[in-house]
């Protein structure tokens, strides 16, 4: 399982494939959007540019979508919680058997997920 720090870089990963849907516990992004007009808005917005969803934009939006619709996108600044870094990557692999927000008992310690950092060229 996987647990993302970044709404825009994760979100790219799982629209080309590179991470699977089935396998990413939740995203915290360091957005701010309130409420799911916001946040729909501003992945609109994200897919129109021309940075990290420009070959993939409208993938992207409904992988977006899903996740939010699912609650597996939690933005922790809305209640003036930390933004978390992705220096070390966008992704944490952690092991399986826990499960959020009920249960969030991770059995093991997350190991960084270094394949895709945002500030890394992609070889498509």
């Amino acid at each position: 399982m996987y647990i993302g720090l970044s709404v825009s870089a994760c979100i790219r990963d799982i629209a080309k494939g590179r991470i699977p849907e089935s396998q990413v516990a939740y995203i915290i992004g360091g957005t701010q959007h309130e409420g799911d007009d916001a946040f729909m808005e501003a992945c609109v917005r994200y897919a129109q540019g021309d940075w990290l969803w420009h070959d993939c934009r409208w993938e992207a939006v409904g992988v977006a979508a899903r996740l939010w619709s699912e609650g597996r996108i939690l933005q922790p600044r809305t209640q003036d919680g930390p933004i978390l870094s992705i220096a070390r990557g966008p992704w944490l692999r952690v092991e399986q058997g826990f499960g959020f927000p009920e249960n969030p008992d991770i059995d093991s310690e997350p190991e960084w997920y270094e394949g895709f950092a945002p500030h890394r060229k992609y070889e498509d």
